[in-house]
């Protein structure tokens, strides 16, 4: 069976001429599929198992990315809850010169690489935080 692809269309890297990874999946994946029936042989069509089989792939891989993109979800929304949980917690961190600082968390801001810290006029990303204690009085 001689099958002839479609031109492979999608927003490329200048840098690399690499296709972007977004454009290849359900797209591709159907774009490839569709092909493969246009240019069938019509004397040796393509089995209906086969077809089945490549069309519950397709299914599989829609259903991946909503699962992933459900997971991506719940992460970002239990990093939130961990932001909020340290408010009003006295907090222990590295700074950029590499000293050991401490302070309590007075707020919390969602930035797009997630939650960060609002401790005086100091951002601290979640991932830096060193200690967590109790105020005292």
């Amino acid at each position: 069976m001689d099958i002839t692809p479609p031109p492979v269309t999608g927003t490329t890297d200048g840098a690399t001429g690499q296709t972007d990874p977004q454009t290849i999946g359900k797209d591709m994946f159907l774009k490839l599929l569709v092909a493969q029936l246009k240019y069938q042989n019509p004397m040796e069509p393509v089995d209906s198992s086969q077809f089945m089989a490549q069309t519950a792939q397709f299914t599989m891989v829609e259903k991946l990315q909503a699962m992933a993109a459900q997971t991506d979800a719940l992460v970002a929304g239990e990093a939130s809850q961990r932001a909020a949980g340290l408010l009003g917690r006295q907090v222990s961190y590295v700074d950029v010169e590499g000293a050991t600082q401490t302070g309590v968390v007075t707020g919390t801001r969602f930035g797009s690489d997630g939650p960060v810290l609002l401790i005086g006029a100091t951002e601290l990303s979640l991932n830096d935080v060193r200690e967590v204690a109790l105020v005292t009085p």
